[in-house]
């Protein structure tokens, strides 16, 4: 897989980053686990995630694909040859369908 290298930094990571959503929560940790497991195996080395991810899901908090990746690397060795780019969302409160975390 092609590599990129990340704005003026040494980090190059593939030129393909896997997005995370469901990892953890629609999808089970096992079928999560060998879709990264894919992913490395073809050269991927650059995970996209977010700790809102999945909160809108029933049963979810977020943080789910975060941690399911973070157990992945950890299992399989890996967290040297990965790149993880994520973000902080969170809902507004009275925003249409989302949840309030603090609780107005």
């Amino acid at each position: 897989m092609k590599k990129t290298r990340l704005g003026n930094s040494d980090v190059e990571v593939s030129s393909i980053c896997l997005g995370t959503d469901l990892i953890g929560s629609k999808i089970d940790r096992e079928t999560s686990f060998r879709l990264l497991d894919l992913f490395r195996e073809n050269g991927g080395t650059f995970v996209d995630t977010g700790n809102f991810y999945a909160a809108w899901l029933p049963d979810c908090q977020g943080g789910e694909s975060e941690t399911t990746i973070g157990l992945w690397m950890k299992e399989r060795d890996v967290r040297d040859e990965m790149a993880i780019g994520t973000k902080v969302g969170f809902d507004y409160p009275g925003c249409a369908g989302g949840r309030d975390p603090a609780g107005m």
